[in-house]
């Protein structure tokens, strides 16, 4: 049985700042997908909706939507957005991502719609493109407004059974150097589109049945009554019957008609809806879907996206409770909120990813039982009188002392041995390489391009900061692997010099032993982080110092030459460093739980 089969691509925003942002495709592609998908118009099987996605997401989409089809399915492919032409003329589809200086490699190349069309076994196809063309050309060369595209011949291909609809075949706007000429109007195409289907008005000869032929019809000559700047182009290779669109639903007189002025309003007020409620602005849509219903409350599907709009809306704001309560350590309450949250909409931002953080978090928490040991009665009568200790401290930071002064050797030993504080993983080992060349690049520039040691640089601030933010594995790798990075590019060839990493390999040790920080912003764990990596600094340095007195029988920069000419500087560029970057690593993941 064939299938009636629509894939419905939309773009409105553009990273490429010479591609103006479309107001357009937010509305379109959600009423053309609804028009579609209606049993009583369009009845589609399946209508695929891509949004605002980067080019090779849209690749794969066109790909298999043309892949694996029958000769009879009816295959419908929509564009809303922007249509580009290269130097050569060569039509260009701009997506997200799309580069103007790069077409080929981030645009849809118009042929690679056909070849997959041609690759197609259906032999019934419609293409639709509502965009207009925006010449691109080299500096110093002219592109002409009203340029034809030459759409009939890009399309053409094998050519068996389809049909192409376009908005414009000329160029709406072109470039000359970095000036924009021509103009360019937001396209009624897609509007009369859906009103031709919707009201019936494009069934010509009223048999129930709107065909591709009688919808282009009568979008064609609405088009030219609103405006002379947009002439919409038909192509057909060799069609086999007739390809219908939509059925005609049947024309009834409304006891009461809305005036024209009313029915613009209608039409604008539910765009305006739509376009914001694919552009996840809530408010926005609420209040305008809710002006359509006031105004006529059976108008289009304005309640249903009311609903949704206001499910959504209701859900964000959960999200954003869940987050600021797992900030605040209300690790229950967030748990709650984000189980809540999965059962209604599953995949939901990154419901998932927080809810394991939680998890982990509670699992954290939970004391470990305590140990009964039975006292003589004697003894516990006596120590009933006495006050209560006070509670074991929780935050795996520092091993605490013991009552009596010292240090609590056996506690620092399992602080040490923490198993999560040493651990290699992927994350450990991307972070490490990543503060290694960053270390070995600062490195270099302070050792070879300003003339200077590295230590006036602020380079020995990187390996800290990795080690706090990563753990000590990734500390440990950004400056013992940064320096064979900085020596290697020095030297020409991979140069081990143990001194010389002697020099680094605490710089990122020991400040990782604080590793996992809860809160990179407490002033307390800020002070921590800067003692500890001044600390690995002095130490990372005395003792390759040690060495050179071991191997070389001399001291390369005495105790006190060094605290008198290095030691104040290095402290200085950690203290002031280091506290940026925890503070800018505390701001990206904060952002990035709540999006």
């Amino acid at each position: 049985m064939s299938k009636r089969l629509a894939l419905i691509i939309g773009n409105s925003l553009y990273r490429d700042k010479t591609l103006s942002r479309l107001t357009a495709p937010d509305a379109d592609v959600g009423a053309f997908q609804d028009a579609l998908l209606d049993p009583g118009l369009g009845g589609f099987d399946d209508v695929k909706l891509i949004f605002n996605s980067a080019s090779h997401v849209v690749r794969k989409e066109i790909f298999n939507f043309f892949a694996g089809k029958d000769r009879t399915d009816l295959l419908l492919f929509y564009f809303s957005g922007h249509g580009v032409l290269d130097e050569n003329g060569r039509l260009y589809l701009a997506v997200k991502d799309t580069d103007s200086k790069a077409l080929r490699g981030t645009a849809l190349p118009a042929r690679y719609i056909t070849d997959e069309m041609d690759n197609s076994r259906s032999r019934r196809q419609v293409l639709i493109l509502d965009c207009c063309h925006s010449g691109a050309f080299e500096r110093g060369t002219k592109g002409v407004p009203g340029m034809r595209v030459g759409t009939g011949n890009t399309f053409e291909g094998s050519g068996f059974g389809r049909v192409v609809l376009t908005a414009s075949d000329a160029t709406q706007y072109a470039w000359e150097g970095n000036t924009v000429i021509g103009e360019a109007e937001n396209s009624l195409f897609t509007h009369f589109l859906i009103k031709g289907m919707q009201s019936g008005e494009a069934d010509v000869n009223q048999d129930g049945k709107i065909t591709v032929d009688e919808l282009y019809d009568y979008v064609f000559s609405q088009i030219l009554k609103e405006t002379p700047k947009q002439t919409p182009g038909k192509w057909s290779f060799k069609e086999q019957g007739e390809l219908i669109i939509s059925h005609a639903p049947p024309r009834q007189i409304a006891e009461e008609t809305l005036s024209s002025i009313e029915e613009q309003q209608l039409q604008r007020l539910y765009a305006e809806g739509l376009s914001a409620l694919y552009a996840e602005e809530w408010d926005d849509a609420i209040d305008k879907l809710k002006q359509v219903i006031e105004i006529q409350p059976g108008y289009s599907n304005a309640s249903d996206k009311l609903k949704e709009a206001l499910e959504q809306k209701q859900r964000k704001e959960l999200y954003l409770q869940a987050v600021l309560d797992f900030d605040s350590g209300r690790l229950e309450e967030a748990k709650a909120k984000l189980l809540q949250i999965r059962q209604a909409q599953r995949g939901y931002k990154n419901t998932d990813k927080l809810l394991e953080r939680v998890n982990a978090s509670l699992r954290k928490a939970q004391p470990a039982p305590p140990i009964q040991q039975e006292e003589p009665a004697v003894e516990k009568k006596a120590k009933t009188d006495e006050p209560m200790p006070p509670p074991a401290h929780t935050e795996r930071e520092q091993p605490a002392r013991a009552k009596t002064g010292q240090v609590d050797w056996k506690q620092w030993f399992d602080f040490l041995r923490d198993t999560s504080k040493w651990r290699i993983g992927k994350r450990e080992l991307i972070a490490g390489a990543i503060g290694a060349v960053v270390f070995g690049v600062l490195s270099w520039i302070g050792e070879a391009r300003l003339n200077t040691a590295f230590i006036f640089f602020p380079s020995p601030t990187v390996p800290a900061f990795f080690g706090i933010a990563f753990g000590p594995i990734a500390g440990l790798m950004s400056g013992g692997l940064g320096f064979l990075i900085m020596a290697f590019i020095i030297e020409g060839h991979l140069h081990f010099d143990l001194i010389g990493f002697s020099n680094v390999v605490f710089m990122g040790l020991l400040p990782g032993l604080l590793y996992p920080l809860k809160d990179f912003r407490s002033p307390q764990n800020i002070l921590k982080s800067i003692g500890l990596a001044i600390l690995g600094y002095s130490f990372s340095f005395r003792l390759g110092e040690g060495l050179n007195r071991l191997i070389y029988g001399e001291w390369g920069l005495s105790f006190i030459d060094w605290f008198k000419y290095e030691f104040w500087k290095v402290s200085l560029i950690i203290a002031v460093a280091l506290p940026i970057l925890m503070i800018a690593y505390d701001a990206i993941v904060r952002r990035r739980n709540q999006s």
